[in-house]
């Protein structure tokens, strides 16, 4: 759960019935206190009330106070921000296999560091989402088209295999394929890319790289974008660029991303469980007056 906050918070002001019943009921339990001390002899104060409910004649006073509280504020519309998965989402992993991927700045390697990251992010997705992946170097490979069977994909992270060029722009541009070919024959009826006017995308595509492109289709082609950098995909796209600098970090950066491309912030109404709450306080007051007293609070 998130932040928790009342949707119609001047509908709080109904909690002064409860405040002025509690009132009024404090008062009147002193008045009967003092009329009690009355009687000096014990005998006949038993003989005119032999049963004492005791402690147990404050529980439909309580009951019936506590669930007035509760459905005051059931009316204010309680709520939580959270977040909600985006249940026809596709996202696309686009890793770069050029040959400076084999660098060990990045230990054991920049290529066997993102594989592992890789293999992190897809045990967060949930089971609905689709994930595909695309290699790319020189010339672009789809290893894996999106699928649910996220199994597949970390079978097909064990093929990256390193060559020479970065063909960015066109590894882009057949993720994008992929998104458009696997929306077509699923049920997801409209591709959005992560960063368009879309506040939920049902579509992202994650490019790991290290470097800019060399051969194939111009980034501001396939993005379109009219820079070359990575950075100015992102910008374009409206997604992000984030470095890493050790194993480690490109963990973190995956996390990052598996925690916010699924998913959107919503506003969740919770007045149901409170006005439940509220009913179930207010028949445990009356059951309670019933069995002891024989008539209702």
């Amino acid at each position: 759960m998130g932040d928790f906050s009342f949707l119609a918070p001047w509908r709080l002001l109904l909690l002064a019935v409860p405040i002025a019943l509690l009132v009024a009921y404090v008062v009147v339990q002193r008045r009967r206190t003092r009329y009690a001390m009355r009687f000096t002899n014990v005998e006949l104060l038993d003989s005119v009330a032999p049963d004492k409910p005791g402690w147990r004649r404050h529980i439909a006073a309580i009951g019936l106070l506590t669930g007035l509280v509760v459905a005051s504020m059931a009316a204010a519309r309680p709520a939580f921000a959270t977040e909600q998965s985006d249940h026809a989402s596709i996202v696309m992993l686009a890793i770069d296999t050029s040959l400076s991927m084999e660098a060990t700045d990045v230990s054991p390697s920049r290529l066997a560091a993102a594989q592992e990251a890789a293999r992190n992010f897809l045990t967060s997705m949930p089971a609905h989402t689709r994930v595909g992946l695309v290699a790319f170097d020189g010339n672009v490979r789809v290893l894996a088209q999106p699928t649910e069977d996220h199994n597949t994909v970390a079978v097909a992270l064990n093929q990256l295999r390193l060559g020479e060029g970065t063909a960015i722009g066109s590894a882009i541009r057949t993720s994008l394929q992929a998104v458009q070919s696997a929306e077509n024959s699923g049920t997801t009826t409209s591709t959005t890319v992560a960063g368009t006017a879309s506040a939920a995308p049902t579509a992202t595509i994650v490019v790991l790289s290290d470097g800019e492109t060399t051969v194939g289709v111009p980034n501001d082609t396939a993005a379109p974008v009219n820079g070359a950098a990575l950075a100015r995909i992102a910008d374009q796209t409206g997604g992000q660029a984030l470095t890493a600098q050790s194993a480690s970090e490109l963990k973190s950066v995956f996390a990052k991303l598996g925690a916010g491309v699924n998913s959107h912030p919503v506003t969740k109404e919770v007045g149901d469980w409170f006005a439940g709450g509220a009913l179930m306080l207010l028949a445990l007051a009356g059951v309670s007056s019933l069995a002891w007293f024989s008539r209702l609070p």
